[in-house]
């Protein structure tokens, strides 16, 4: 398990980073002048450094394996923090959160690579979920504790923290990930020959839309504006949005914990998916 809880702790920042906007995004309006399009601009660069990383990525774990393409992508997540920490611009912004996307781009298919590698196929499943619901604590250490520390040494101050924290644990990645035995092919796989694979499995068409409606959802609202929302509407202070953000987050956490397990009992994933995705629809 010492693959697991070390990917685990890089999992917590990927998700701290894709969702701490909605706590500071009132302050960052304010002291550097960004409207709603600007702020928006800002998750956007997030969303895209971490999407176009993912096919170099899956190709890199293949050809390198994920002891050094883990570690060294999350270099630019550390290069990203330390740059939003002293940006005194919305441009400035876009580049460090491109950069914190691109440093988060490795970690859940660095862990899910092992998993698949190293343990049991009947416990790949129970562990991704609990790396998605434990990991989940990243977004509740971006909640109400982000806001705590917001109020205390500023968002410049608690983002430089972070920055702190991620070198450290790419260092631990380093140290401590081994590369599981690789897995011999007639020919070697270039990065279009991938793709290529992977868009010729017909079961992954459906999920797709699925996936991206879904995610879009839950990205825009704890990602970013159900900060600014909470704030222009009820006037909120960083604490109680912190507070209320804390709630979804934990919502979150407990449903990809349960998830998992629950393949055994509806006998597959297709009616978890219907009853989830209706729960999202209704909320």
């Amino acid at each position: 398990m010492v693959a697991f809880f070390s990917f685990l702790s890089g999992y917590i920042l990927s998700q701290f980073f894709r969702s701490f906007l909605a706590v500071i995004a009132p302050e960052l309006g304010h002291e550097l002048g960004l409207d709603p399009q600007a702020l928006a601009a800002l998750q956007t660069a997030w969303i895209l450094g971490f999407i176009v990383m993912q096919f170099p990525v899956g190709w890199a774990l293949d050809a390198w394996g994920p002891r050094r393409t883990v570690p060294v992508t999350m270099i630019a997540a550390v290069i990203g923090a330390l740059l939003f920490a002293n940006a005194q611009s919305g441009f400035t912004l876009q580049i460090a959160l491109a950069l914190i996307g691109i440093g988060c781009s490795a970690i859940y298919m660095g862990a899910v690579y092992v998993f698949g590698r190293i343990y049991p196929p009947q416990r790949f499943a129970l562990l991704c979920s609990w790396l998605i619901g434990i990991g989940s604590a990243g977004n509740l250490i971006a909640a109400s504790p982000l806001a705590l520390a917001t109020s205390v040494i500023g968002w410049r101050g608690a983002i430089l923290v972070m920055a702190l924290v991620t070198a450290l644990v790419a260092l631990l990645l380093a140290l401590i990930i081994r590369n599981p035995p690789r897995v011999t092919t007639a020919r070697a796989e270039g990065l279009i020959d991938g793709l290529k694979i992977i868009l010729s499995i017909r079961a992954l068409w459906p999920l797709l839309p699925l996936a991206t409606i879904s995610y879009a959802v839950i990205i825009a609202e704890r990602g970013l504006w159900a900060g600014p929302f909470l704030s222009d509407v009820y006037g909120l202070t960083p604490v109680d949005r912190g507070f209320i953000l804390l709630i979804m987050a934990t919502a979150m956490s407990i449903g990809a914990l349960i998830y998992g397990p629950l393949d055994r009992v509806f006998g597959g994933y297709k009616w978890i998916s219907v009853i989830g995705t209706a729960l999202s629809a209704a909320g």
